[in-house]
């Protein structure tokens, strides 16, 4: 592993950096051209209405993912809660996947379908949520045998993250359903 004289200078570039790299990847591939900057506007206030149910419904899903780190940082010692919070980021990184699925394959369905027809939403909520645990019981399973690797990725400073992630799995499936599955639904069904 490589061992930066200032570690988060390498950090904050290393970022900047995978940024520019994305946005370049993601504006060599578009299908449509930027919008030019005359024909932008303002919002109208309705649309701000209509947009604040999607802003605090990301708040509310966010919120609680942040204060368990918050809670850490002051219930447990430095050491250990530094090793906390580089086990939930592997297993936030790990659980990205379903997140994709429901961004580009679940959410522009369930737009289209909408409530106009509702059974076929209710089967495709079905098959949503069942997709959706099955991914997170299969990777709650790879990350629980993954586990003793991660002492090697990580190295000796992160001693315990073996144990941090082995006891992390077992919520895999709660945080996938719950938090990336529900919210992903109740956003195109208007709720």
């Amino acid at each position: 592993m490589l061992h930066p004289a200032n570690p988060l200078i390498a950090y904050a570039f290393s970022y900047l950096f995978a940024s520019i790299t994305a946005l370049a990847i993601a504006t060599g591939t578009m299908l449509a051209p930027w919008p030019r900057p005359a024909s932008l506007r303002f919002p109208r206030r309705l649309e701000l209405r209509e947009a604040a149910g999607y802003t605090a419904l990301n708040i509310t899903a966010a919120s609680p993912a942040e204060l368990d780190k918050t809670l850490a940082t002051k219930l447990l010692p430095l050491a250990e809660s530094g090793v906390y919070l580089a086990a939930v980021r592997v297993i936030g990184a790990a659980t990205l996947p379903v997140i994709v699925m429901m961004l580009s394959a679940a959410l522009p369905l369930l737009f289209r379908e909408g409530e106009g027809q509702p059974k076929r939403t209710a089967r495709l909520l079905g098959s949503i949520f069942c997709a959706a645990l099955a991914y997170s019981i299969a990777l709650a399973v790879v990350l629980r045998l993954a586990a003793p690797v991660s002492v090697w990725l990580f190295g000796a400073q992160y001693h315990g993250i073996e144990h941090m992630i082995h006891w992390m799995t077992l919520a895999v499936p709660g945080m996938v359903d719950t938090t990336h599955g529900c919210w992903g639904v109740l956003m195109p069904l208007g709720k």
